[in-house]
């Protein structure tokens, strides 16, 4: 079939990101099905969660590093530079996921944060940060930068009971608001000058035959 080629691609490309969205919505269905359950409940769901959630980015890390062993990009054995910068990235985000999950758990055990959707925030920051970095078009990034806004407004407020956590996460929020606003617009002033949001277009576009901007 004519899309199988595309679908296997866009797979292999975004295999990562994927498999965490998958893995987040099986989060989210167990951890509401077993949240009423007493013998389920507080700490073992948690303790449970926060396994899985290690076990999904351990799992994932060994997988880009396979996928970028074993994948040819841009027709090359060699993967191009910016290819090679997302791969580092990506390994990055990974390996840094992890040792916040592990130590984040300690503090919210000393805080007495015993609810699941807070790991549950982090795994969607991580999401929105592996989206942003395989991000091609000025959509796409604005969607993935509004993901991880939206789970830091929330961690940001998490303690409900102390009002610092609620002046934090308010004043966030107003600034948040105004910067996506910002971006957006910013954004906007692109696609009517130059009639697209592609990346690899506006610099085709931009960029001369000298190699200079063609401005």
């Amino acid at each position: 079939m004519i899309f199988l080629p595309v679908f296997d691609n866009f797979l292999i490309s975004h295999f990562i990101e994927v498999s965490l969205a998958v893995y987040l919505l099986a989060y989210l269905s167990y951890a509401v099905a077993y949240n009423g359950a007493f013998e389920f409940s507080f700490p073992p769901l948690l303790k449970s969660t926060l396994s899985f959630s290690v076990f999904i980015l351990i799992i994932s890390f060994v997988s880009l590093v396979t996928i970028s062993a074993v994948c040819e990009f841009d027709g090359a054995k060699n993967p191009s530079n910016s290819m090679l910068l997302i791969i580092v990235f990506r390994c990055l985000v990974l390996l840094s996921s992890i040792g916040i999950l592990l130590i984040t758990r300690t503090y919210a055990d000393t805080q007495r944060i015993i609810k699941y959707e807070y790991d549950m925030l982090i795994m969607f920051s991580i999401l929105s940060l592996l989206i942003l970095s395989s991000s091609d078009d000025f959509l796409m990034l604005y969607l993935a930068i509004e993901l991880q806004s939206l789970c830091f407004y929330v961690l940001a407020t998490f303690k409900r009971n102390s009002v610092f956590s609620t002046e934090a996460g308010l004043k966030y929020f107003i600034l948040g608001a105004f910067s996506s606003g910002l971006l957006l617009f910013g954004f906007v002033l692109s696609y009517v000058t130059f009639g697209t949001t592609s990346f690899e277009t506006l610099a085709k576009l931009t960029i001369g035959a000298n190699g200079y901007l063609a401005f």
